[in-house]
């Protein structure tokens, strides 16, 4: 179902303020497919570091965590059990205005970098135990501070600009770079996230086990654009699905966590541009921790590029 307004941005401090329109990544529902062999069944937290900035334009990152203090989402979930998951969990806000087609023709007029809004969410799924929520939030701040440093300068400095011939200059660059921020090598947010989740993991007696990993780097944009991308054949052509996004799959290996990494890019766009259904999508969470069974749950993500209800 989709959501109803005003769920969460009163519990959410970084939201917009009223005379905005923020955007929203809501994860609203997780299904256990296996479970981490726990003899009660599962209790399934969702640490999610999100990360908002707008290419080509300092000072526009912003970095920080859906719940800084990450909480149980239901307890005693078996394999094959759907739960919903509280907002205050699986909404994610962000206030980077979409892209517009005016945008970009004022940018390619003024010969100024296109502010092309980059929205990035690094979710880590875990198996509660005896983590309590401000030591999770802890480890996700130290994510959340090493981002802001590192991945914000390097899209702040992306300047995509568009000559004469209407042809981007820096767009491949551009793409280099969102890409790199968005795959987990030895330097980007998911190794970072598994590091920090292994030493993390270590230094307690009994801390919460990982289940699995995903990121989300999209670029929201408005119908103008859609309709743009329409003129030269629509999602497809673009090489993305019926969601305007593409999936691949990473492998992160470390002692003693392994797990599939579901890397999504592309776009976040109205429903106007799906026939008036809200953009909705289903992401794996897959691994295997030491001492547990291969475990995986599934959680159902939809998005809207700028709230409209």
């Amino acid at each position: 179902p989709a959501h109803t307004s005003g769920t969460a941005l009163a519990t959410d401090t970084t939201s917009a303020p009223s005379n905005s329109k923020p955007g929203l990544l809501a994860s609203d529902h997780l299904t256990v497919v296996a479970e981490t062999g726990e003899w009660d069944g599962d209790e399934p937290v969702m640490l999610t570091v999100r990360v908002e900035t707008v290419l080509g334009q300092p000072g526009s990152t912003r970095v920080s965590l859906v719940n800084d203090s990450p909480r149980e989402i239901a307890s005693g979930v078996d394999a094959g059990d759907t739960v919903g998951i509280p907002d205050r969990e699986g909404d994610a806000w962000f206030n980077v205005d979409p892209l517009t087609a005016d945008a970009l023709m004022a940018a390619a007029n003024d010969k100024k970098p296109v502010p092309i809004p980059v929205v990035v969410n690094a979710t880590v799924m875990l198996e509660g135990d005896f983590s309590n929520g401000a030591l999770l939030g802890s480890m996700g701040q130290q994510v959340a501070d090493h981002v802001q440093r590192s991945l914000g300068a390097e899209l702040e400095n992306t300047r995509i600009i568009i000559d004469d011939a209407g042809k981007p200059s820096g767009y491949s660059d551009a793409l280099t770079r969102i890409s790199t921020a968005a795959t987990p090598d030895s330097t980007t947010i998911a190794k970072l996230v598994a590091t920090k989740v292994v030493d993390w993991s270590a230094s307690i007696s009994d801390p919460d086990d990982p289940v699995g990993m995903s990121l989300t780097a999209l670029v929201p944009v408005d119908q103008s654009v859609t309709d743009l991308m329409d003129v030269f054949g629509g999602a497809h052509a673009l090489g993305l699905d019926s969601q305007y996004q593409h999936v691949s799959i990473h492998k992160v290996r470390t002692a003693p966590f392994d797990t599939d990494v579901e890397v999504r890019t592309g776009f976040p766009v109205p429903p106007s541009a799906l026939g008036g259904k809200v953009s909705q999508w289903v992401t794996t969470y897959k691994g295997d921790y030491l001492y547990d069974d291969p475990a995986e749950y599934r959680v159902t993500t939809q998005a809207w590029p700028s709230i409209t209800w």
